[in-house]
């Protein structure tokens, strides 16, 4: 009877030891080189706290604790002081007691090996761009098996090591996006962001036909005030064509009638060759409504006849041009009428607006 009664004791003692040990401990090697250990608190009692013992490699003796009275009261605790490479086995006892006596067996025993966590990406740089797409580029990092890309602070897309470049899509036109990209490794974690780089889309759907004419808007916007105007236009185009065919263009050009021209219109009109020259009427009433000679007059001087030929030809070229037409220049008339331009029945409709735009080609 004595001996049952001291098994009983020695089975409830030992089942009470197992029942007041922390359990279920486990090491998991986290960025920067960090191990987080987390457990189960013990059943039966409540501690005050707990202390968690480090040994280095599987077979090393654990020492005095890395943690100090009432510094750890929870179920958890980050190791900052590993080393990366090294594999450490962990336990965790707890307290009843302000001093931090120990009081509890180990827990089980648990191992990690830190790995460092990889570099931030370097030189992060626009490689190409169209009006929907970016295309980036960064230098590559050690140890990365991934790098993450984020656009604005979204992520917006992963691609695997070895690979250093991403291609962004279904982006707005003409919208600046800002771009990070980071490093990251299934043992050592997310890099910090790489340098950040703000790309700006073109205008258009994309196409390489939309990036020709954003090069060409460039070129006209002289004042790089992302407008064109008039002035900017019919300047560039004098030298290949005549006036009235820039004016006729331009009037279609601004679809918004605002005055000036931004990149999406000037794109969307390709420049402006959307349009046909304008007919004889149209160029009549474009030469006649220039406003060298003051007000509509309903015929055209020398000057404003220039405006209707190729700005190539020659002054006294435009000269025999204009007197040949002039049918009464005998009579001392400087002036064509719109029969003498070339208008049939001379009827260009002159009601003080422009004529409907010619058909497109």
């Amino acid at each position: 009877m004595r001996l049952l009664a001291f098994l009983f004791l020695l089975i409830s003692a030992v089942t009470a030891s197992a029942q007041n040990t922390p359990t279920n401990l486990t090491a998991t090697a986290i960025s920067d080189g960090d191990v987080k250990l987390e457990w189960v608190a013990p059943t039966g009692v409540t501690p005050l706290g707990y202390h968690v013992y480090r040994a280095v490699n599987v077979g090393g003796e654990f020492g005095t604790p890395l943690t100090t009275a009432g510094q750890v009261t929870g179920l958890s605790f980050t190791d900052t002081t590993a080393t990366t490479g090294i594999t450490y086995k962990y336990v965790v006892r707890w307290y009843s007691d302000s001093a931090g006596t120990i009081v509890s067996n180990p827990s089980n025993e648990a191992t990690a090996t830190p790995v460092a966590t990889p570099g931030a990406p370097s030189n992060l740089r626009q490689v190409k761009v169209t009006g929907t797409t970016a295309t980036i580029q960064w230098n590559s990092v050690t140890g990365a098996e991934s790098y993450i890309i984020y656009r604005d602070g979204d992520e917006v897309g992963e691609v695997d090591a070895p690979t250093t470049v991403f291609t962004d899509s279904g982006l707005t036109g003409e919208t600046p996006y800002i771009y990070v990209v980071t490093a990251f490794s299934a043992a050592g974690g997310e890099s910090t962001n790489s340098n950040s780089i703000t790309v700006t889309t073109t205008a258009g759907d994309g196409s390489g036909r939309n990036d020709v004419w954003a090069r060409r808007f460039r070129l006209l916007d002289t004042d790089a005030d992302k407008l064109i105007t008039f002035e900017e236009y019919a300047r560039k185009q004098a030298a290949r064509q005549a006036w009235v065919i820039a004016a006729h263009r331009w009037a279609y050009m601004d679809y918004d009638a605002s005055g000036d021209v931004d990149l999406t219109e000037y794109a969307k009109s390709l420049g402006g060759r959307k349009f046909l020259a304008p007919s004889k009427p149209r160029a009549f009433l474009l030469a006649d409504g220039s406003g060298i000679d003051g007000d509509r007059s309903g015929d055209l001087s020398f000057d404003e006849f220039r405006l209707t030929v190729g700005s190539k030809l020659k002054e006294s070229q435009v000269q025999k041009m204009f007197d040949k037409k002039n049918k009464n220049r005998a009579e001392g008339n400087e002036y064509l009428s719109e029969v003498e331009f070339g208008i049939k029945n001379g009827s260009t409709k002159d009601d003080g607006e422009p004529l409907p735009p010619d058909d497109e080609e």
